[in-house]
Formats: C-alpha cells, structure tokens, sequence
C-alpha cells in the first residue's frame, strides 16, 4: 500500500496536503511517482481564488479531481511522473517510463493506462507540463481554419497564445502578427516565430 501527499485548495486562498493511501496498480493501471505538476495559470488561479461559480459541475474529462467548487477541491491537471509499477495486462508501458497524466498535484497516483500519455525519456521532463496547454492550442488552431498564406493575427502572448504563435508559424500562415503589451512577452514572440509583433498601446 502506498501513500501519496495531495495538495487541496480548502477554501479562497488556501491550500493544504492531504496524506492520502493510494493501494496497487489493478489490472491495466500504472502506478505513478510524479516529478513535475504545472499550474494552470488561468482556469486554476480562477479556483484558487475562488472564482468558479460553486454551482459549475467539474469537467467529466478530468475525472481525477475531487471534491468540488464550493471547496474543499482537489485540482489540476497537467502532471509528468515516471512509472514506478504496473498492474496486470499492461504491455505497452514499462517501469521508468516518462508519460503525462490529466492528474491534479499529487506526489503519486494510480490510472488507467488509457488516461497515460508516453512521452519521450530523451525530452526535459519539465516540457511535458506543457502537453494540456498544447493541446488547447492546438485545438485554437484548428478552430481559426487559417488557410495557405493568409495573414493571421493573434492577441495576446501568454503560454497559449505563445503557442498558438509557434504553431502557425510552422504551418500554413504567410504572416504571423502577434499582439502583446507584455515586452518579454513580444520578444519571445519573435524568436519563436511571430513576422512582427506589436505593443497594442
């Protein structure tokens, strides 16, 4: 029987660990040791400050948090550890692989296989953070239905939007135009890929 400690947001403002026994990997589970949980610095920041209306059901897709809005709520869900132990029927994976889990902040877990992603045990493990903001951006991108060389705007620079710019450039867009106040943010902006990037000041 392991154990594990969790953060919990307890109420605005406030966190504390949870001691918590995780048991053993079942049957195509992975017991994993996390070594990095990134911080959603929009939609968790909104929980941590309480700013979630305390009526709104937890997203179905990320069934690893408890609790709810109204406090105390286990959350997050960017997490990269490495397999410490497998259950039963699992093949595809191997102890002391790297993967990403939808998980909150956790030292330890137990998943399903299927909710594992493997990630490459070549890359910085800190990159793998990265993975459900890639996603989101992805899906930003998707969504624009930029066309072969169109001229495409972006506002804002922050990690998606700094992602979104990175992606675009790679693809389709002629011109990428990125809108930051932040400076850092603009010059960051241009290493990565942006044309031209613009205070909108």
């Amino acid at each position: 029987m392991s154990k594990a400690s969790a953060i919990w947001f307890t109420s605005p403002k406030h966190l504390s660990f949870k001691d918590v026994e995780i048991g053993n990997p079942g049957d195509n589970q992975l017991e994993i040791e996390t070594l990095f949980s990134g911080i959603s610095h929009g939609t968790e920041m909104l929980v941590y400050n309480g700013l979630i209306p305390t009526d709104m059901e937890i997203d179905s897709c990320l069934s690893t948090m408890e609790g709810s809005f109204r406090f105390p709520i286990k959350y997050g869900y960017a997490s990269v550890g490495r397999i410490v132990d497998l259950g039963q029927g699992v093949t595809d994976f191997s102890t002391g692989d790297l993967v990403f889990a939808h998980f909150p902040h956790q030292t330890r877990y137990i998943i399903p296989k299927c909710s594992a992603t493997k990630l490459p045990n070549d890359i910085t493990p800190q990159l793998g953070v990265f993975l459900a903001t890639l996603e989101t951006a992805i899906n930003c991108t998707w969504d624009a239905s930029a066309n072969l060389g169109e001229v495409v705007v972006i506002f804002g620079q922050g990690i998606v939007g700094l992602l979104i710019t990175q992606l675009l450039s790679l693809g389709p867009a002629r011109t990428v135009i990125a809108i930051e106040p932040n400076k850092r943010r603009r010059e960051i902006s241009l290493k990565i890929g942006a044309s031209t990037v613009l205070d909108p000041t």
